[in-house]
């Protein structure tokens, strides 16, 4: 059980250093049959404490009574966590993209004039699944669990074999 000492949220350690200068060894033990004295070195049992979803919420909000502590979590920024989730899916599509093309290929022009236009398809593809699919369920999500729920789930553009795979059998 977590308890909260000098404001955070911490495991109780296996020893501890007593105020009275004497040093606790199995202080995990002494804890259980000790709580008033645990409250004393300055441990407060969490009595209350709200679930945790890290995609959801940030940081800890500890209350402190005398003797217990609650904790709740305060919930990100929905703004902020929009313009993450824009950016996760942007490199998830442009990631599948490159798994298949090579773009120093790309650049050097060692591509067919097929393989060029498969590839701009490809990109069209994957970019107009994010514009017109992705994009407004972002926009759109009024609650962090609404964020949540938003998948980028990319159409599959690995449907023809890779052309490099082909030259090196």
């Amino acid at each position: 059980m977590n308890h909260v000492h000098e404001g955070q949220l911490k495991s109780l350690p296996a020893t501890w250093k007593a105020k009275d200068g004497s040093t606790i060894s199995d202080f995990r033990n002494w804890a259980e049959t000790n709580p008033e004295g645990l409250i004393k070195e300055g441990w407060l049992p969490v009595t209350k404490r709200q679930d945790y979803n890290g995609r959801v919420h940030g940081k800890p909000i500890i209350a402190t009574f005398p003797d217990h502590a609650e904790v709740t979590y305060k919930e990100r920024d929905l703004p902020a966590m929009k313009e993450q989730k824009k950016k996760d899916c942007k490199r998830e599509g442009r990631d599948m993209y490159k798994a298949k093309w090579d773009l120093e290929y790309m650049v050097v022009g060692m591509y067919s004039d097929e393989e060029k236009i498969e590839a701009d398809a490809n990109r069209d593809t994957l970019f107009g699944y994010y514009k017109q699919d992705v994009e407004p369920l972002i926009d759109s999500a009024e609650t962090l669990k609404e964020l949540d729920e938003v998948i980028c789930f990319y159409p599959w553009i690995q449907d023809t074999p890779d052309p490099r795979l082909e030259e090196r059998i």
